[in-house]
């Protein structure tokens, strides 16, 4: 009998979480409502970070690779290149302080490391300087896309 109860007990918990994952935020308001359902939302919060743990870190990271290619994408006039190129050094700087934080002073290093950009003709760019800065942020790009890939290699604070 006892293993009837259990059964029961595992599909329930089953159809919960099944119900969970597809309406998160009305189970979270029903379950609120319960007693003692603050503690029932930390403890469902605490399940979720096992079951997806979620890594704030890697989502910065995929922000900061949009950033630099929505940069890449845009072609400023000649006459606005200055503050095209002060902004790009204002967000790149950002950008290496706030990995700097995340993932310690090495992986910041390795942002900004350009050793491995190659100068090639960058289509669509409005002159040699508009063509460098394209081609420093592809190598920004890459170095991101490589901290996205292995970041325990990068950080020194995993």
């Amino acid at each position: 009998m006892t293993d009837v109860y259990i059964r029961v007990a595992i599909v329930a918990v089953a159809i919960f979480l099944i119900v969970w994952g597809r309406h998160r935020e009305t189970t979270e308001a029903w379950i609120a409502r319960l007693p003692m359902g603050s503690v029932l939302l930390k403890a469902l919060d605490y399940i979720d970070s096992i079951i997806c743990p979620k890594d704030d870190r890697l989502s910065m990271v995929r922000r900061f690779i949009s950033e630099i290619s929505a940069l890449m994408r845009e072609r400023p006039k000649e006459d606005q290149l200055p503050q095209f190129e002060a902004a790009v050094r204002r967000k790149i700087r950002d950008q290496a302080r706030e990995i700097s934080l995340a993932f310690g002073d090495a992986a910041k290093d390795m942002f900004l490391d350009q050793s491995e950009a190659l100068a090639h003709t960058q289509p669509g760019a409005i002159n040699d300087q508009h063509a460098a800065t394209i081609t420093n942020l592809e190598a920004f790009r890459k170095n991101l896309r490589h901290l996205l890939i292995n970041p325990d290699k990068w950080s020194d604070k995993a």
